[in-house]
C-alpha cells in the first residue's frame, strides 16, 4: 500500500495494509484525505459513472437495433460497450457513497464483490480488443484458413472466450491466489499489489504477463502486420479497393481504443508495479492513478462516434425516432427497413416508408362518405 505522511494527518503505517478481517465499516477510521477533496472525488466519480452508463447504454441499444451494425467487427464494439456499462452501472455507486462517506462502507463481501467487477471487466476490454484485432488480421491475411472467423457466430465465440479468460485471472484472487483489499484513501478496493506473501509474489507478474503485456503485444503485432499488409495490397491496384478500406478503418479504430486504455491505465500499472517491487506512493498519487484509470469506460463510444460515420448516423436515428436532422450522409445506409426494433423502442406506431405511399390525386377518385353516415 502507499506510504502515509506521519504528520496527524494520515494514519500510522501499520494501519496502512489491512488485513482482509480488518475491512469493515467502521466509523473510527481515520480519513486520509479533507472533506472538500472526497467531495471531489465523489463528483468525479459520480460524472464517470453516469456519463458512462448512459453512453454506453446507447451505445449497446444502437449495435442491438441496427441490423447493418450486427457485423462481426461491431459485434466486438458491442462486447467492450457492454463491459464498460457493466461496470459503470456495477461499481460506481459503491465508489460514490464510499468517496461522500470519506471510508468504505459496505464491508468485506463488497469490497471483494467492487474489487472483482471493475478488475474482471477491465480484463475483458483489452482481452476483447486484442482478440478482435488478431481476428480481423486472421481474416485479412489469411481469409481461406478461416471462414467462419468472419461470421457473426464467430465473433460470438472469440468474445466468449476473451470473457470467459479474463474470468479465469479475476477469480484467482476470490480462491486465494493473492486478495482483494482496500486502496486509494481507503475508499474504493482492488488487487493488493502490497500483499508480500509467496501468493501474491508470484500472481502479480502473471497477471501483468497474462491480462497486460500479452494482449497489448497481440494488438501490437495484429495492427502493424495487418497495416503492411494493407498497403502492399493497395500498392499493387490503380484504386483502393473496398476490402482495404474496410480494413483500414477497423485498424484505426482498433488501434485508437488500445490506445486510449493504455493511456488511461498506464498510471495505474506503474503505480502498481512500483508497489508491488517494494517501493511507496503517495495516497495523493495513488488517489489520482486510481481515479484517471476510469476515464477508459467513456472513451470508447466517443470513439466511435468520431470515427464510425454510419455508427453516428443510426445513433442520431434512435434518439431522434428515425429521423437525421443532421442529414449525415453515408455511403451504405446506416439503417435497413426491416428494423422492426427501433420501432419499437422509439415510438408506438410504425414508421412509414415516404417512397412506399401511393398518393393520389383528390380530382381521379371522389371522396366517399364514411360507412354508417346517415344521408
Amino acid at each position: 500500500m502507499a506510504s502515509a505522511v506521519q504528520n496527524g494527518t494520515f494514519p500510522a503505517m501499520d494501519t496502512m495494509a489491512p488485513t482482509p478481517e480488518a475491512l469493515t465499516s467502521d466509523p473510527t477510521t481515520p480519513a486520509y484525505f479533507t472533506t472538500e477533496q472526497h467531495l471531489l472525488m465523489a463528483v468525479w466519480l459520480g460524472f464517470i459513472g453516469s456519463f458512462g452508463f448512459v453512453a454506453n447504454l446507447l451505445t449497446v441499444l444502437v449495435f442491438w437495433c441496427f441490423k447493418s451494425l450486427r457485423t462481426p467487427f461491431h459485434l466486438y464494439l458491442g462486447g467492450i460497450a457492454l463491459s464498460d456499462l457493466l461496470v459503470a452501472a456495477l461499481g460506481s455507486p459503491f465508489a460514490v457513497a464510499s468517496a461522500v462517506g470519506e471510508r468504505w462502507l459496505f464491508g468485506r463481501a463488497a469490497c471483494v464483490w467492487y474489487a472483482f467487477v471493475n478488475y474482471f471487466l477491465s480484463i475483458v476490454s483489452i482481452v476483447t480488443m486484442a482478440t478482435m484485432s488478431f481476428s480481423r488480421y486472421w481474416i485479412i491475411i489469411r481469409p481461406q484458413s478461416a471462414p467462419r472467423l468472419d461470421t457473426v457466430y464467430g465473433a460470438c465465440v472469440v468474445n466468449a472466450f476473451a470473457w470467459c479468460y479474463s474470468f479465469f485471472w479475476t477469480i484467482m484472487p476470490v480462491l486465494g491466489w493473492s486478495r482483494f483489499t482496500q486502496v486509494a484513501a481507503m475508499t474504493v478496493c482492488s488487487l493488493d499489489w502490497d500483499h508480500h506473501t509467496p501468493l501474491s509474489k508470484s500472481y502479480i507478474p502473471v497477471a501483468f504477463l497474462t491480462c497486460l503485456f500479452l494482449p497489448l503485444g497481440v494488438i501490437i503485432f495484429s495492427v502493424f502486420k495487418t497495416t503492411m499488409h494493407l498497403r502492399r495490397a493497395a500498392e499493387v491496384e490503380d484504386e483502393v479497393p473496398n476490402e482495404v478500406r474496410a480494413g483500414r478503418k477497423t485498424t484505426r479504430i482498433t488501434l485508437v481504443m488500445a490506445g486510449c486504455w493504455l493511456v488511461a491505465w498506464l498510471p495505474y500499472a506503474c503505480m502498481a508495479l512500483v508497489i508491488a517491487a517494494g517501493g511507496r506512493v503517495s495516497p495523493t498519487v495513488e488517489v489520482l492513478a486510481t481515479k484517471f484509470a476510469k476515464t477508459s469506460y467513456i472513451v470508447n463510444t466517443i470513439i466511435y462516434l468520431v470515427m464510425e460515420k454510419e455508427f453516428r448516423k443510426s445513433l442520431v436515428l434512435l434518439l431522434f425516432c428515425g429521423r437525421d436532422p443532421f442529414d449525415i450522409q453515408i455511403e451504405q445506409p446506416a439503417y435497413e427497413k426491416a428494423d422492426v426494433y427501433v420501432e419499437r423502442l422509439v415510438t408506438a406506431e410504425p414508421m412509414v416508408e415516404m417512397e412506399a405511399v401511393n398518393v393520389r390525386p383528390a380530382q381521379q377518385e371522389p371522396a366517399r362518405a364514411p360507412f354508417g353516415t346517415p344521408l
